[in-house]
């Protein structure tokens, strides 16, 4: 029978290969356990005007038609035209559809519509596209007095993406704990 003895750096080894398994057995336990039960985001089916539509008039509403209805907390519309933003109101989501008025009076020209929902999963999905209209939307458009947010560009982040900075947080930290712990007993 052979014994073998450990070294204080081979011990200082396999602790540090332990807490590394540990973070990492950790890191999968809470990504699961904090994981969605249906992880795929809502998608963007048809628009109306269609994306790079040329149109007679300037419509009196955009609309979005989505794979799954969306959440109605987040959603927001702009619809930005040769002289701005001319939008009205609030969106509003009906069935798997996100609708947008827009302003009477509505210049002829060249239009922007960017858009942000709350998926069904509860992650926030962005895009935008664009149309062109021939002729002006009937009515007057009232000057807008604020400035619009674009609310495909705004800094929505992924929850996911906070368990995945901590958790590497987590592991450098402990990464420099057995450094020092490997140099303190050389």
């Amino acid at each position: 029978m052979t014994s073998r003895m450990r070294t204080p750096h081979a011990a200082a080894l396999a602790v540090a290969a332990f807490l590394v398994l540990a973070v990492f057995g950790c890191l999968a336990a809470l990504q699961t356990a904090t994981a969605p039960a249906a992880s795929a985001h809502d998608f963007l089916i048809k628009t109306t005007p269609a994306d790079g539509a040329t149109v007679e008039h300037v419509p009196g509403m955009v609309r979005l038609v989505f794979d799954q209805p969306a959440q109605q907390i987040g959603t927001k519309m702009v619809v930005t035209g040769p002289r701005g933003p001319v939008q009205q109101g609030s969106p509003t989501l009906v069935d798997n559809q996100v609708r947008q008025q827009i302003a009477p009076g509505a210049p002829a020209g060249h239009y922007t519509v960017s858009w942000r929902i709350t998926s069904a999963d509860g992650h926030p999905v962005s895009g935008s596209f664009s149309f062109t209209a021939k002729e002006a939307a009937a009515g007057t458009l009232a000057p807008s007095t604020r400035a619009q947010a674009d609310p495909a560009k705004t800094g929505a982040t992924d929850s996911n993406s906070l368990l995945i900075w901590g958790g590497g947080a987590v592991l450098v930290i402990v990464l420099i704990v057995i450094g020092w712990l490997i140099r303190r007993r050389s």
